[in-house]
């Protein structure tokens, strides 16, 4: 049985394939892999560059339907249409199905049953929010949780970047 995105039936996607090695490269210096979105991405370098970075920085770290779920309330709580219609384009390139992207709102929308996942979503709406960026409240659901982002803040800490 597939789990996670390999479960996921995937529609054929919107954009044409366009290596570029240079960007190749790049990715195999970040990550020691070419994602296979990359060349995808390739006709707006920015674009290829800033997805490899997130990916070494923060998604390699998450659950890849947490990563999604995150972008998405993000961009919905930015209240930026642009925002907003970026991540949805880039779940639909990635190649989730608008039934699979309408799933995913309406599971945002109606409440999560996972306590870890919410935790990670309400911290991604109040850091979105900005103001504050953090309380103790949430520091200690991160605790009594062990929500996922808890690593990624102590290892961020640590870094020297």
């Amino acid at each position: 049985m597939k789990s996670g995105m390999l479960g996921i039936e995937w529609a054929p996607c919107l954009l044409e394939l366009r290596p570029d090695r240079a960007l190749e490269a790049f990715a195999r210096r970040e990550l020691g892999i070419v994602p296979p979105d990359l060349p995808y991405l390739t006709p707006c370098p920015w674009l290829a560059r800033a997805a490899v970075t997130f990916h070494q920085r923060l998604a390699s770290r998450l659950d890849p339907h947490l990563a999604d779920a995150i972008a998405l309330v993000v961009s919905h709580e930015n209240s930026c249409r642009f925002c907003y219609a970026t991540v949805r384009a880039l779940l639909r390139i990635e190649g989730m199905s608008e039934t699979r992207v309408q799933e995913l709102e309406a599971r945002l929308d109606g409440g999560l049953n996972e306590p870890r996942i919410a935790a990670a979503i309400a911290f991604a709406r109040q850091m979105a929010r900005s103001a504050p960026l953090t309380d103790a409240g949430i520091a200690s659901d991160w605790k009594r949780l062990g929500s996922p982002l808890t690593s990624i803040g102590r290892s961020r800490s640590s870094s020297p970047t």
